[in-house]
């Protein structure tokens, strides 16, 4: 039959090698692609949760600044008081910090997973225990906000469902 061609075994071989190793080269380069593309995602989704944190805390120090020059122009011995606790409390903040770095360095992981994503209000009160707790909607997520003492602790829930916790100094100092 003049179709059929008599061809070598080293040559079938030789061919089959070559398409394995292109092959594994190709599943090596594709995987590489796959966890570059889902590192860039990741970086995406933990700049926007930063970015959504640090609007909220310029948010929420701006309506402090705003609350304390109205209570200033109302009553400036108060805030005075008000000003004085805070530090004390900052400081009693401190020590206690510090003595428990004494007694434990082991960090430790804390969680809270009762607040809910789902209520879409903005609640910007002072409750009696001079802690202001908040929620601010995006179009990317929602940011629950806080603030105790001298820290502004944010939790952003993108809308993918990832979850970000920031905590941010209140006392003009930077982070």
């Amino acid at each position: 039959m003049p179709w059929k061609r008599n061809v070598k075994a080293g040559l079938m071989l030789y061919a089959l090698l070559m398409l394995t190793l292109f092959s594994l080269l190709l599943q090596f380069y594709l995987n590489r692609q796959v966890t570059l593309a889902q590192t860039n995602q990741a970086n995406a989704h933990s700049l926007t949760a930063y970015a959504m944190a640090q609007w909220t805390r310029d948010k929420v120090t701006k309506g402090l600044e705003k609350e304390r020059t109205e209570k200033m122009a109302e009553n400036p011995k108060e805030v005075a008081k008000e000003s004085e606790q805070e530090n004390e409390g900052q400081i009693e903040n401190e020590e206690l910090i510090n003595s428990t770095d004494q007694k434990d360095s082991q960090p430790t992981e804390s969680r809270n997973d009762t607040n809910s994503p789902n209520h879409e209000t903005v609640d910007k009160q002072p409750s009696k225990n001079k802690a202001s707790e908040g929620q601010i909607t995006f179009d990317k997520g929602i940011a629950n906000y806080h603030m105790k003492k001298a820290q502004l602790n944010v939790t952003v829930w993108l809308s993918g469902g990832q979850e970000f916790s920031y905590t941010f100094p209140i006392n003009g100092e930077k982070p």
